[in-house]
């Protein structure tokens, strides 16, 4: 009856560790709880010590006592690692040690035969030991509750027990009832212990649910989570706080009853999320007394153990601000700071959405927008007189113009407008109205100015297909009309980007000749009148290519200065005339001028005077025998910065003279205003002047006027002896022109010099 017993109580302390293993194990996570692993090992050792009992009883085998005594050791050791992880103090290696030794200890003790007392005194003696250290852990430690101290007290027990079993056994009439009070104090040990893995597993699931309830509360959202038909089962902190309805109760009503001002459907989404199993999320905006605030809100399935949707979890986002800042953003990307109307990335928007449409394609027009002049306005009259300007011509392009898509301040005084018509006599109409509203006089601040525009006009799809190449023949067309002068309009048309292609090709061809050193110099000689002789040269460019070639200047110089190619090829010219002024100095001690053309775009660089002395002193060059040419252009485009640049040279000795007066906007104020030694009186004033008597009385009330203001004057483009004889009696300084010498290159240059040079020698030797 005794064996029976003890075989039920093993084997039901067996069937219940197992059990519990696989229900922790199924719910929870063991790497958390290291001390239930050690103490679930030990109770299946103990039930295998059990076994052992039973089959030693049974067949009376030496084995299986062994056995017994092992997984009593085991039991003991694994409990006590157990007790000191949970106490959360470090096992003692010492412990480790004598249990070892102990397990050796049983197996000699059986093998070899010792006497039955020592057979159980060592290991029951250490196991004994390992039961009252592990009670008194429990006991001692302040933070376990009464369980663990009862558990100890047992312990405690079983340690002495185990100490005194083996003493007692022989004792015939203590053996049984050594039996029954050893199983019995396990059996009231694993009971004590299945409390505290009953109370861990329910303290760690409370403290899973007060983490997540200090999560969601610590949200800003509107955490909740909801039964399948949508009611509610428990809300955070937020929720409650932002959801006003008095007395009534919240779990159990339905989530639509807090949320009444938005058509989301929340039986649909509930329903798809428990059909997918998958998260759902959706944007809804709610107007609430006249203002739209915007919110996310997103459903997460909650999956029980047997993989069904057992509720729903729900978070609701107001990302209002965020939605009011992104908007902002938006607006910053697409609109314009200055004007206030959209930008070229909202216009690059807009033509995408137009043209990738899939279904018809409907034609419309771009008119590309330019400003004339606005970079004298920006200059003569400043940043802020202009900024007001460009927004004003916003606000009428905005508001006179009729039958607009969109209109756009592409950067800086350039403007786009779309339009649906695409038609010949719709575009005029159009253009017409453009010029009706931006030719006239602004008044900005107290100033008057005025503008012009000049236009280019590409229509879709016949002028491109896509976004960039119709914005790129729009600008084309643009950059066309501009070369035409003031209040152009051109229509895009294929031979404007075969144009542009032989400009794009020229330009690199430009580059290419600075490197390969194409670019030669001719020097055209000017005749001081009074005396009769030689007095400057002019330095002409020409681009000579490879194959002998020439290209003409009005070809490449105003590309060059488009491109900015000007810049190195100016350098290279000028330093070439300073080396032929150190030249002619060296070998004939000549103090003759070179006269060089600058570019506007030259002049304003802002190392401009600084770079014209360091390549006179590189070149040790008399800085009074340079003299540079300025377009009569530059007159209008001049500033109080240009005229300090202007006199600073003077002040070093260099000479400085307008070129081509009279072709443009001739201004005698601007010529009194700025510090300049020669005028160069244009070859189309001397043209037949001789059969032409308003143009001769014009050429000589011109050198009249410029030489009252303490000016020299040239004339340029005389080509027979009447026209000389008539400027010599105008007392005309100097002349250039075919009649005197036509352009020559640096060798016959220098020929000329010295012939002139000895010409005047042999005069001087006639007189005296």
């Amino acid at each position: 009856m005794t064996n029976d017993f003890l075989m039920g109580v093993s084997m039901a302390i067996f069937i219940g560790v197992i059990v519990s293993i696989f229900m922790y194990i199924y719910y929870y996570k063991l790497e958390h709880q290291r001390h239930l692993i050690f103490w679930i090992i030990g109770w299946i050792s103990y039930a295998a010590r059990i076994a052992m009992l039973m089959l030693s009883l049974q067949y009376e085998w030496i084995i299986y006592s062994y056995f017994y005594d092992l997984f009593g050791i085991i039991t003991a050791l694994f409990i006590l690692i157990g007790a000191h992880i949970y106490v959360k103090k470090q096992p003692s290696l010492a412990w480790i040690i004598i249990t070892g030794l102990a397990i050796v200890w049983s197996l000699f003790a059986r093998w070899g035969e010792l006497p039955f007392l020592w057979l159980y005194l060592l290991p029951s003696l250490i196991t004994g030991a390992m039961f009252i250290y592990a009670g008194w852990l429990f006991i001692t430690h302040f933070s376990l509750n009464i369980v663990f101290k009862t558990i100890g007290f047992l312990f405690i027990i079983m340690g002495v027990h185990r100490m005194d079993y083996p003493f007692l056994r022989p004792i015939e009439s203590f053996a049984a009832f050594g039996y029954l009070l050893n199983e019995f104090l396990m059996i009231a040990i694993a009971i004590g212990f299945g409390l505290i893995i009953y109370g861990s597993l329910k303290r760690d699931l409370n403290e899973s649910e007060n983490k997540y309830e200090a999560l969601a509360n610590s949200s800003k959202d509107l955490i909740y989570m909801l039964d399948l038909q949508g009611n509610i089962l428990m809300v955070n902190a937020i929720f409650k706080q932002n959801i006003s309805l008095g007395s009534k109760p919240i779990v159990n009503r339905h989530i639509a009853n807090f949320f009444p001002h938005t058509t989301f459907s929340w039986d649909h989404a509930i329903h798809q999320v428990k059909t997918t199993e998958e998260t759902l999320q959706e944007e809804y905006e709610q107007t609430k007394k006249g203002k739209t605030s915007y919110f996310v809100i997103r459903l997460t399935p909650i999956i029980d153990q047997h993989g069904y949707v057992k509720a729903v979890h729900g978070t609701h986002h107001d990302y209002t601000l965020f939605k009011e800042k992104e908007d902002t953003i938006k607006k910053m990307a697409f609109q314009d700071p200055l004007t206030e109307i959209p930008n070229n990335f909202a216009l690059s928007n807009y033509l995408q959405t137009r043209t990738l449409r899939k279904e018809k394609r409907d034609p419309f027009t771009i008119i590309y927008i330019g400003l004339d002049y606005f970079r004298r306005i920006n200059e003569g009259f400043g940043p802020r007189i202009a900024d007001e300007l460009l927004k004003q011509v916003a606000q009428v392009l905005k508001l006179e113009i009729s039958d607009v898509s969109i209109l756009v301040r592409y950067g800086g005084d350039e403007f786009v407008l779309v339009t649906d018509h695409h038609k010949k006599e719709h575009i005029k109409k159009k253009l017409i109205q453009l010029r009706e509203s931006l030719n006239r006089t602004w008044r900005v601040a107290h100033h008057t100015i005025h503008i012009s525009a000049c236009y280019g006009i590409a229509t879709y799809p016949k002028d491109g297909g896509n976004v960039e190449l119709l914005l790129k023949h729009a600008n084309l067309a643009l950059n066309e009309s501009k070369s035409r002068g003031a209040n152009q309009s051109t229509v895009y048309h294929q031979k404007l980007t075969e144009k542009y292609k032989h400009e794009r090709e020229l330009e690199t061809n430009i580059l290419r000749a600075i490197n390969d050193e194409e670019f030669v110099l001719y020097y055209q000689p000017q005749l001081m009148l009074e005396k009769e002789q030689l007095v400057a040269f002019e330095v002409l460019v020409r681009w000579k290519k490879i194959d002998g070639s020439f290209v003409h200047p009005d070809t490449f110089i105003p590309l060059a200065e488009k491109t900015g190619a000007i810049i190195p090829i100016g350098d290279y010219v000028f330093r070439k005339a300073c080396k032929m002024v150190q030249f002619f100095h060296e070998n004939y001690s000549s103090k003759i001028r070179i006269c060089v053309n600058v570019s506007s775009i030259q002049l304003q660089q802002d190392d401009f005077v600084e770079k014209v002395m360091r390549i006179i002193r590189e070149e040790n060059a008399d800085p009074h025998c340079i003299e540079l040419e300025l377009t009569e252009s530059l007159l209008i485009q001049t500033n109080d910065k240009t005229i300090g640049k202007l006199q600073q040279l003077r002040e070093h000795g260099v000479r400085i003279s307008i070129d081509d007066f009279g072709t443009g906007f001739s201004s005698f104020h601007y010529l009194a205003s700025l510090p300049i030694d020669l005028l160069k009186i244009d070859r189309s004033f001397i043209i037949n002047m001789e059969y032409d008597n308003k143009k001769a009385t014009m050429m000589r009330k011109l050198i009249d006027l410029v030489k009252e203001l303490d000016i020299e004057v040239l004339a340029e483009g005389v080509e027979n002896k009447e026209q000389l004889n008539s400027l010599k009696t105008w007392k005309c300084d100097i002349i250039q022109g075919f009649y005197y010498s036509k352009p020559l290159s640096e060798t016959s240059a220098i020929t000329f010099l010295f012939d002139e040079l000895q010409s005047k020698k042999h005069k001087n030797d006639i007189k005296s």
